[in-house]
């Protein structure tokens, strides 16, 4: 363990010395910036262990606000996990045949149509065929079954964004 961890945590930053524990080195390396920028440091341990042994409750301040920005951005990430939970429980609980399964059938469609590319483009490599007009009319439909299929997740997509928006979901 780091010393700059040990501080953290006694000074009751578990969040911060849990994450200077080297558990997620990238993100080590973000908290010691953000620390080192609120105290106007080099951004690395020793800069702020240096810091801290001048001016501790400069140091404490910036890793308590550290600590509540880290806890901000999980209550944050923990509320988008939890409205898509409830989207997906009310979707699976609709009265509606489309609303319940329209996720199983939308993968089961893209499936089949990437099935579908991935075969012709298999077929055409091993018959040796050239690509020619006579082709192109199945390229095109082929094109157009997957713009549709995106089009209906962006229309879907941009209709629960706007419900969002508006609170009701």
């Amino acid at each position: 363990m780091s010393l700059l961890a040990g501080i953290a945590v006694d000074l009751g930053a578990t969040v911060v010395g849990s994450i200077l524990k080297n558990v997620l080195p990238r993100k080590s390396q973000e908290v010691i910036g953000s620390v080192a920028e609120k105290l106007g440091v080099e951004p690395t341990e020793e800069a702020i262990i240096q810091q801290y042994d001048v001016h501790p409750e400069s140091v404490t301040a910036a890793i308590d606000e550290t600590e509540h920005e880290l806890m901000a951005e999980s209550e944050h990430a923990a509320a988008v996990l939890t409205s898509y939970h409830e989207i997906l429980t009310s979707d699976a609980n609709s009265d509606s045949f489309i609303a319940r399964n329209w996720r199983p059938l939308n993968g089961l469609a893209f499936g089949l149509e990437m099935m579908v590319v991935v075969g012709t483009v298999c077929y055409a490599v091993v018959n040796e065929i050239p690509i020619n007009s006579d082709l192109i009319p199945l390229l095109s439909m082929i094109g157009t079954a997957i713009s549709a299929h995106a089009a209906v997740i962006g229309v879907y997509t941009w209709r629960r964004t706007t419900e969002k928006m508006n609170g009701h979901g």
